[in-house]
């Protein structure tokens, strides 16, 4: 769900001023209580208050800010990127969704140049969304589904939630 969010609210970026989603929790009133932590409802939280995929779409969207900055890439359908600069400080948010019309997901490689003035002075920070790390899903499904989840499984799947974080001294 996190990159289907992410490219459309890009998509959508230039037609209106705010976006809205729909349930933060998956505990809401529309429908009855899900049985399961992931039941294929709406909310970025399970039912335990684990973060979702979606949920970290929406941080990383929030994080775009100050200036865009277009972009030329040749991205697969599905693919894109999108780059803010905010006092020195520059941003690209690139996803890979899965279309439902074509199979599996595209690969892309692509070189990224940014012109910045003082280049020896640059460090980065990668996050990711992938599976475990920022999308705790895959983690529930090799633990067997449980629906009663444990402390230790709770704990593990609130871990799993959180992005993969890297730094890079960029010379």
């Amino acid at each position: 769900a996190a990159s289907c969010i992410v490219r459309n609210m890009t998509e959508a970026m230039d037609l209106c001023e705010s976006i809205s989603y729909w349930v933060v929790s998956d505990i809401f009133e529309e429908a009855r209580m899900p049985l399961l932590p992931f039941s294929g409802t709406y909310g970025l939280m399970t039912i335990n208050g684990t973060k979702k995929a979606a949920y970290n779409a929406f941080l990383f969207m929030k994080k775009m800010s100050g200036r865009f900055i277009e972009i030329d890439c040749d991205a697969p359908v599905g693919a894109g990127i999108i780059a803010s600069e905010e006092n020195g400080v520059y941003k690209l948010l690139l996803w890979n969704n899965i279309i439902p019309e074509t199979e599996g997901r595209a690969s892309w490689k692509d070189k990224i140049k940014l012109n910045i003035e003082e280049p020896d002075c640059c460090l980065a920070e990668e996050a990711r969304i992938k599976e475990g790390q920022g999308s705790p899903y895959e983690v529930w499904l090799k633990l067997g589904k449980p629906s009663n989840l444990s402390p230790f499984e709770e704990e593990l799947l609130r871990a799993k939630s959180e992005p993969k974080y890297t730094f890079y001294n960029i010379e």
